[in-house]
């Protein structure tokens, strides 16, 4: 599917833009705002190339996003020295402009062990309730900086990034 910017302003700019905002992908560290990526993205590649973990891709329309099936993003900060269109800017912060999901189709909500999210998790965001027999895990979105190991290990991929463009930069 390409999506071209007028279908994707139509969708950001609309009063009810709730599920236009879960459809924007993850962007990589320092990512300006929605709008103003795809305006100046040039999709030249260079963020790809310069990604040590090879996390950044090649998304729809040609335009960079983040894909954490193989491993996560250290925000090492080479994607943004690589970006000359500057649409990737240097960050406040270590954190990625996304935080971790957990599906229902998580292990242990169906009674089955696995803790493999929260040892990955240098966060701490990956927190287990002991007061059940099966404790099953729970994303805390404030102390999760989006880089996306736990996706990469989740044995069945019950975890993603969802974006949250409010912590993207405004230009």
């Amino acid at each position: 599917m390409t999506v071209n910017r007028r279908t994707l302003f139509r969708k950001l700019l609309s009063p009810d833009n709730a599920q236009a905002i879960a459809d924007v992908p993850v962007r990589p560290p320092g990512a300006v705002s929605e709008r103003a990526f795809i305006e100046a993205c040039t999709r030249c590649g260079d963020c790809i190339n310069a990604c040590p973990e090879q996390v950044i891709v090649a998304g729809d329309g040609g335009y960079v996003e983040m894909n954490f099936r193989q491993t996560g993003c250290t925000s090492c900060g080479r994607c943004i020295e690589a970006c000359s269109a500057g649409v990737l800017r240097p960050l406040n912060s270590q954190r990625i402009a996304g935080s971790a999901h957990i599906s229902g189709s998580c292990l242990p909500k169906h009674q089955v062990s696995c803790q493999s999210c929260r040892d990955i998790c240098d966060q701490s965001a990956i927190r287990f309730d002991f007061s059940t027999a099966t404790p099953a895990p729970e994303a805390d979105i404030e102390a999760c900086n989006g880089c996306g190991f736990c996706v990469a290990v989740c044995p069945v991929g019950s975890i993603h990034i969802q974006s949250q463009p409010e912590l993207r930069g405004t230009l």
